[in-house]
């Protein structure tokens, strides 16, 4: 399901992405560790290298989220941090992938917040015009 706003870039994965380019980053992927991990850029410039010339880091994200969700990396994770990508099998960095990710959910949840209450003020200013 494409997000609203961002229907360009988080269309569902086609074909072509789902059975070439995963493999691909799996592949390209496969002996990378924290020492050794890949930029998003390096990532999206290899699969343009490789013919994808739409390849974008939004995109890429995209692609990689759906590795993770379908446990294509194991028995190793596809951890993404400040370092880039790589993969690991060490439970510590697993862990504070997790705890990352939770930390940027509840960032989310805030801001979704914030915006509900922006929304219901602006409400109330538009409805005692009519």
């Amino acid at each position: 399901m494409a997000l609203k706003t961002f229907e360009d870039i988080t269309e569902a994965l086609t074909d072509v992405e789902r059975e070439t380019i995963v493999p691909i980053l799996l592949d390209t992927l496969k002996f990378s560790n924290d020492k050794n991990a890949f930029k998003g850029k390096t990532l999206v410039g290899h699969l343009r290298a490789c013919g994808y010339h739409y390849m974008s880091e939004p995109r890429l994200r995209k692609l990689t989220h759906y590795i993770r969700v379908r446990n294509l990396a194991a028995p190793n994770a596809l951890i993404a941090t400040s370092k880039g990508y790589f993969m690991s099998g060490d439970v510590n960095v697993i862990e504070d992938q997790i705890e990352s990710l939770i930390g940027r959910i509840e960032s989310m949840k805030q801001a979704v917040e914030a915006l509900r209450s922006q929304l219901a003020i602006l409400s109330g200013i538009f409805s005692s015009f009519t």
